[in-house]
């Protein structure tokens, strides 16, 4: 059987981890989609909406400064002409992991755990969250403004 990876990517950003922390919790909408709600504390359920689409997540870890993560709940996963993955990210995982590197770099590991090649929207998804971690993410830490909402 072919071990399956999910997944992965790595980025510096010329930010420190509390920023960090605040762009994954409080200001996911600077850099990503819609938010219904900030988030917290763990346990809290929010929605990231693009247009018709959506996903809910519950906050699974909260190390303020360190570590984020969102499972997903919910999903209602529109992509033109892929029929078949609404709910592909249900269940799946999102890992944040934050650490300082230098005086004024951090480097982010971002793990999307169960979003797997053999999955119908793998191909989007992947190139969709190189462009919100590489770019999007990277540019609101760096500059104030990211690009949400916005996919290649």
């Amino acid at each position: 059987m072919r071990k399956m990876e999910s997944y992965h990517r790595t980025v510096r950003i010329t930010s420190g981890p509390e920023d960090v922390f605040y762009a994954l919790t409080r200001e996911i909408e600077k850099w990503w989609g819609s938010v219904d709600q900030p988030v917290t504390q763990a346990g809290d359920i929010f929605r990231i909406t693009f247009g018709e689409a959506f996903w809910t997540f519950r906050i699974i870890e909260l190390r303020r400064f360190d570590r984020v993560s969102w499972e997903c709940i919910e999903s209602h996963q529109l992509i033109r002409g892929l029929a078949g993955v609404e709910q592909e990210w249900l269940g799946t995982t999102l890992h944040w992991s934050f650490h300082q590197k230098g005086e004024y770099v951090v480097e982010v590991d971002f793990v999307h755990q169960g979003l797997i090649p053999d999955f119908i929207c793998y191909e989007v998804c992947s190139s969709a969250w190189d462009f919100f971690i590489t770019d999007s993410l990277k540019r609101y830490l760096e500059t104030g403004k990211g690009m949400p909402e916005i996919i290649r």
